[in-house]
């Protein structure tokens, strides 16, 4: 991986932490880097949650999926992410009022 990205499995990762994004703030500066928004796949998700939280003290990251309140879809590849995967955190998806939408 270049200078600057995290490495888990195959794939590179990058954090911008200058600054709060909006999900879209932060799909629109990672294609400003020519990246895309991170869509991991179930071990990644877990090793890139461990490595945030041991870095920064916590393992929130925006991801590149987008949802109607019935199914998440990574924006880049098509991967559905039904409200029965295992990757959601336990109480996620939360209700059609909630905005939080957490994957572990």
């Amino acid at each position: 991986c270049p200078s600057g990205f995290i490495k888990m499995s195959s794939q590179c990762f990058k954090m911008f932490r200058d600054r709060y994004r909006s999900w879209s703030e932060a799909k629109t500066k990672c294609e400003q880097e020519g990246l895309i928004l991170a869509q991991p796949d179930d071990s990644v998700t877990v090793n890139l949650r461990k490595h945030l939280y041991q870095e920064y003290g916590n393992g929130e990251a925006w991801l590149g999926a987008q949802g109607d309140g019935s199914k998440f879809v990574y924006a880049h590849g098509g991967l559905a992410l039904d409200n029965a995967s295992p990757l959601w955190y336990p109480g996620e998806p939360g209700s059609e009022v909630s905005a939080e939408r957490c994957l572990v």
